[in-house]
């Protein structure tokens, strides 16, 4: 079988892997067999209870599943080969074309020009083979659809890669290799499967993947540390989310085993004494399990989304790549950043420590969870960084970013927008609050002086609750005043806020789609403005938009003239 790495243009359609039929056939077939043995637990545990009677009548559903469940996987099978068949790709002059599709035709046509950013990804299967799927983002409008390519080498799609990047930069400049030859080098099947072998055993590359052809100068690279990935599990928000389940579940388990035995305490009071007395620990130390085994699965599972998480910066582009089970590798033109994000989680910003992201135009596929995540938080650059050392990651791997105005030169929103932060929050949960006093209240009310004693504990907690809200809200307002900031020079705009956790956002002017300054009633009566900017960031080019509350109505008007267009 011929080589199939990305020839030069007019070297005519080329075929994905033939192992692309094995990887999508397991992938699919997974879920069938897993409902097919469902079926089959089913059949058999009710053929026990039924009896002899029932053994005909399990037979036959155990034939019929089995039936069903070969038919399936078969019907699996030859999708997946008429996909193969029919799929094609190939490097145009000045644009990567595919065709697929059997009944419905489909022929897509992407300019090298338009190309934002190109993903690798492959799965534990594809990984073994040194397989990978090559994702092309563009910026195509709020419908676009990305180019996808499956089951390509590793070697063959970092080839692609690197041939799409160069036809970006310099579009009348062609890889011209020696008639006959490919991009990427040439090995002979037996050089392959020696250097696919080595590279298996050395748990890097798999066994197809050939070598990696691109050998362009790297400008800076950094690499993540085992503590790093550990600590950035610990400081997650997600792991304090998951200890608040866990205590709740606990709580409620214990709170059924405490009343239960509490129904049977004339038969067992002695025993229902001495667990009560041994409760609070049992609690505590259930409590605590838990903790570490919720602290223990999320270090776990960073560990295997984020190993080997390693970036860098070479030929105008930047590349991350990270994952040990699930390998992902993005590659984005610099030139197409729509904006600098660095949050700080409200675990993370009291140890000093942010993660660094990068808002792209994403495209809209079928991996609606990936293209969500994509379009609200963009691409990872850096999980888990000192605050401190975020200017010299960036002074490396981002110079473009040098003149960004500093967290030190922000500017202050005036006294009023403090008032204004506050009432904003109380606004969203007074409904609710009001609608609790309500419920419990007014019963209470209207069954005076009859009304029970436990309805009057039962106010006496809401209205408690109700006060701790008020006060956290008032909190988070302050604290949203407190750190809410803007600053903009000749090139940037710089915008900073948040409560809990902390976000900085920085746009470059000409990314900047389209700004705006609003005044609703009430902030025309304090005369404050919330400012607004969109970049072509999020799915398809649909746009993101950072805004920020309550500025005086003179900074919003100078930001509306920082926006105008310098003149010639």
């Amino acid at each position: 079988m011929s080589d199939p790495r990305p020839t030069v243009a007019g070297s005519g359609w080329q075929r994905i892997h033939p192992l692309y039929v094995l990887s999508y056939s397991l992938r699919a077939g997974l879920g069938i067999v897993i409902a097919g043995v469902a079926v089959l637990i089913g059949a058999l545990g009710g053929g026990r209870q039924g009896g002899a009677q029932t053994t005909a009548e399990l037979q036959v559903t155990v034939a019929v599943t089995l039936i069903v469940l070969l038919l399936a996987l078969l019907l699996v099978i030859v999708i997946s080969l008429i996909y193969y068949l029919r799929f094609r790709w190939r490097i145009g002059d000045a644009e990567l074309e595919v065709s697929s599709g059997l009944i419905f035709r489909n022929h897509l046509h992407v300019p090298f020009s338009r190309i934002q950013s190109v993903e690798l990804s492959a799965s534990l299967v594809e990984r073994f083979f040194g397989l990978t799927k090559l994702k092309v983002e563009t910026a195509g409008g709020s419908a676009n659809q990305s180019l996808v390519i499956p089951a390509l080498k590793l070697g063959q799609a970092e080839s692609l890669r690197l041939e799409i990047f160069k036809r970006k930069e310099n579009p009348q400049e062609h890889i011209s290799p020696q008639p006959g030859t490919r991009i990427g080098g040439d090995l002979s099947a037996f050089g392959q499967t020696a250097l696919g072998v080595q590279q298996t055993l050395a748990g890097a590359r798999g066994l197809l993947a050939g070598p990696d052809s691109d050998q362009s100068r790297i400008e800076y690279e950094y690499h993540l540390s085992l503590p790093q990935l550990v600590f950035s599990a610990l400081t997650s928000d997600s792991s304090g989310l998951i200890l608040l389940i866990l205590v709740g579940i606990v709580w409620r388990v214990f709170d059924g085993i405490s009343n239960f035995y509490g129904g049977v305490a004339h038969t067992a009071s002695a025993a229902y004494r001495q667990l009560s007395q041994a409760a609070p620990l049992l609690i505590v130390g259930a409590v605590l399990t838990l903790v570490v085994i919720a602290l223990a699965a999320s270090v776990v599972a960073t560990l295997v989304s984020l190993a080997g998480f390693r970036g860098r910066r070479r030929a105008g582009r930047i590349e991350i790549e990270y994952g040990l089970l699930s390998h992902r590798s993005h590659s984005i033109a610099i030139n197409r950043i729509q904006q600098l994000k660095i949050r700080q989680g409200c675990i993370r910003r009291w140890f000093g420590y942010a993660q660094v992201r990068l808002m792209i135009v994403s495209s809209r596929d079928n991996s609606k969870n990936q293209n969500k995540n994509l379009e609200k938080n963009g691409v990872l650059i850096h999980p888990f960084i000192k605050t401190t050392e975020v200017p010299a990651l960036l002074e490396q791997l981002l110079p473009e970013y040098g003149e960004r105005p500093q967290l030190a030169e922000l500017q202050r929103l005036p006294k009023v927008a403090r008032r204004r932060a506050v009432t904003r929050r109380l606004v969203r949960v007074a409904p609710f609050c009001l609608l609790a006093l309500a419920a419990v209240w007014l019963p209470f009310c209207l069954l005076a002086p009859t009304a029970p004693d436990w309805l009057l504990r039962l106010g006496i907690a809401v209205s408690a609750v109700v006060v701790l809200v008020a006060l956290f809200c008032l909190l988070l307002g302050l604290a949203w005043y407190r750190h809410a900031g803007y600053a903009w020079n000749q090139h940037f705009l710089c915008l900073h806020k948040g409560s809990l956790a902390l976000t900085t956002m920085y746009l470059a002017k000409p990314k900047i789609q389209w700004g705006a300054a609003r005044v609703n009633p009430f902030q025309a009566h304090a005369q404050v403005a919330t400012i607004a900017a969109t970049s072509a960031a999020g799915a398809g080019g649909a746009g993101t938009s950072s805004q920020l509350y309550d500025l005086c109505e003179t900074e919003a008007n100078a930001y509306l003239d920082w926006l105008k267009p310098a003149r010639v």
